[in-house]
């Protein structure tokens, strides 16, 4: 078993399925000076990126390891702000502590007689303040549920691409070369 066939060997696993062949033909023809320098390239391991986004995705642990450091912080933003943003709605609403401010009622202050201008309230107000705030963060939390889903995949996907364009730069061979080379 040869050099190349080793760095093969550790390497096909880290690269997409259908550019193993590729990643093969470029090994074969790549020099020993260059075969030597890849053998101590870091590629980043997709069952890693696999396991941070199973477990740590909801903290942006898995973009920040692929490299993605804006996707990673808004993540988090996304996910954890609109995970607050929930919980606070759902306080808020639950002990109407801004009850003067909660409706979106133009005519909140009718005319009463009696005592001049007093706020109304019918107690039919269902669209509120809390009610959207509500339904807004909970369609933010469940977009970032859908992310973090999507996540899983696209990161470990996303690894494998990033260490074969690494690959590939350092052996400055590019796919359409080998593809005219057969």
């Amino acid at each position: 078993m040869t050099n190349t066939d080793i760095l093969f060997m550790q390497l096909r696993d880290k690269v997409p399925n259908d550019s193993v062949s590729y990643l093969k033909e470029s090994l074969d023809s790549a020099s020993q000076e260059k075969i030597e320098k890849l053998a101590f390239l870091q590629v980043k391991n997709p069952i890693t990126g696999l396991i941070f986004s199973l477990v740590l995705g909801t903290f942006g642990v898995d973009r920040f390891y692929k490299g993605d450091k804006g996707l990673g912080i808004a993540k988090i933003l996304l996910f954890w702000g609109s995970y607050i943003l929930l919980i606070f709605f759902m306080i808020t609403s639950a002990t109407n502590s801004f009850e003067p401010y909660s409706s979106f009622d133009l005519y909140n202050d009718r005319f009463n007689p009696y005592t001049g201008f007093e706020p109304y309230d019918d107690g039919d107000d269902f669209i509120n303040v809390y009610t959207i705030g509500l339904a807004c963060s909970a369609i933010c939390l469940l977009l970032a549920f859908i992310w973090m889903l999507a996540d899983i995949f696209l990161v470990f996907f996303g690894i494998k691409k990033d260490n074969l364009k690494k690959i590939f730069e350092l052996l400055n061979t590019k796919k359409e070369d080998l593809s005219e080379q057969s």
